[in-house]
């Protein structure tokens, strides 16, 4: 059995056999990125796509936010004499990462900027260990007014642990001389 394309009626038949399966495509896609609000489905305006825009660019600033301050505290929590130049290549790195951005995270990447240029201050012997701390953890809740509430469950989370990390990190930075390792662990 041949099919003929050549007549009319069959080109007729194609296409809209093609129509149709392009509008079911269309018309799942659209389901599938349809904002809802109340279990009701909302026109999709451009303020309002460039609000989600700007909400999606800020998650991802916040995440990068986040993994930058867990490196600089694994920096401040190594060992007691920071290398300098170390500490000068993170805090340049951080610099150029986070100089821009949306205005929603500029206050804590301004903040994480900061800690990092007081971090090298502190490897350089410029400035004291309690101060790189304690811009670390102004750094720290800055950026988890970003992120949002803490999570209910019981379970450990990367911003949780973080956050006991500073705290264990301001510590630590406090009994440096009575018995506190520099690695936050108790002196054998």
């Amino acid at each position: 059995m041949e099919i003929e394309l050549g007549t009319w009626p069959a080109k007729r038949m194609l296409f809209s056999c093609l129509a149709v399966l392009v509008l079911v495509g269309l018309a799942l896609l659209g389901r599938g990125v349809t904002p809802v609000e109340a279990d009701s489905p909302v026109v999709l305006t451009p303020a309002r796509w460039a609000a989600t825009s700007l909400s999606r660019q800020a998650r991802a600033e916040t995440e990068r936010l986040q993994r930058d301050a867990g490196e600089l505290r694994a920096f401040l929590a190594g060992p007691a004499g920071p290398d300098p130049v170390q500490a000068m290549l993170l805090a340049q790195r951080l610099y150029a990462g986070h100089r821009q951005g949306t205005s929603a995270t500029a206050g804590a990447r301004q903040a994480l900027i900061d800690a990092a240029a007081t971090a090298a201050r502190y490897a350089s012997a410029a400035a004291s260990r309690d101060q790189a701390v304690i811009a670390l953890n102004e750094a720290l809740a800055r950026i988890q007014v970003l992120a949002g509430p803490a999570p209910t469950s019981k379970a450990p989370t990367s911003e949780g642990a973080l956050s006991r990390s500073f705290l264990a990190l301001v510590l630590a930075g406090a009994n440096d001389r009575r018995g506190v390792r520099p690695d936050l662990g108790a002196a054998p």
